[in-house]
């Protein structure tokens, strides 16, 4: 049987620890914001980012009924600079899931990552590995995991690791803010 996307294995590798500030940048349903906040055991923050405003209330309703208080709800858009409405320099760690092939302003992106990120913050990816016909993007929008990295790095991060919860459909990454580079 075929491993799909978890997120409660999947976020267990993006080093996230109680008192961090997280972003879950295409937020979506919310689901990994959810595991997000559960790691922080009630301490830190977790800024739920999401441009399709039918979906906020979708995240707001189920943190609710899970008495879930530590997430920050934010309409913004991650390909805008400070589109996401945070602060320079704040975010401990940045996620991103099944986000990154689906924008036009991929640079633009980690150009808002780099920025909200501290000094030394992370920024998880985890993208599609394939098109797999009936499920996932087609072949066209697919990121390879060199590109995103390659990407990345000219933004002034450097990969630190492979998440390897990520399913049999996905890749992920762990990749750290150190410097800008000539993309900034």
């Amino acid at each position: 049987m075929q491993d799909f996307l978890k997120p409660e294995k999947t976020i267990k590798e993006f080093g996230i620890v109680p008192g961090n500030k997280v972003a879950d940048f295409g937020a979506g349903t919310g689901a990994f914001s959810f595991e997000a906040a559960k790691i922080l055991e009630g301490t830190g923050k977790v800024y739920a980012v999401e441009v399709q405003k039918d979906m906020l209330p979708r995240i707001k309703n189920e943190a609710m009924s899970r008495n879930i208080s530590n997430i920050e709800i934010i309409w913004g858009d991650i390909e805008k600079q400070r589109g996401t409405k945070i602060a320079d320099n704040v975010i401990d760690v940045v996620m991103m899931v099944n986000v990154f092939f689906l924008l036009p302003e991929k640079d633009n992106c980690a150009r808002e990552i780099y920025r909200v990120l501290k000094p030394g913050g992370k920024v998880c990816v985890v993208d599609w590995s394939d098109s797999f016909s009936s499920m996932g993007p087609v072949l066209e929008m697919v990121v390879r995991k060199e590109d995103l990295v390659a990407r990345f790095e000219r933004f002034g991060f450097k990969m630190i690791n492979n998440i390897m919860n990520a399913g049999d459909h996905h890749y992920g990454v762990v990749l750290q803010k150190i410097d800008k580079k000539d993309g900034q």
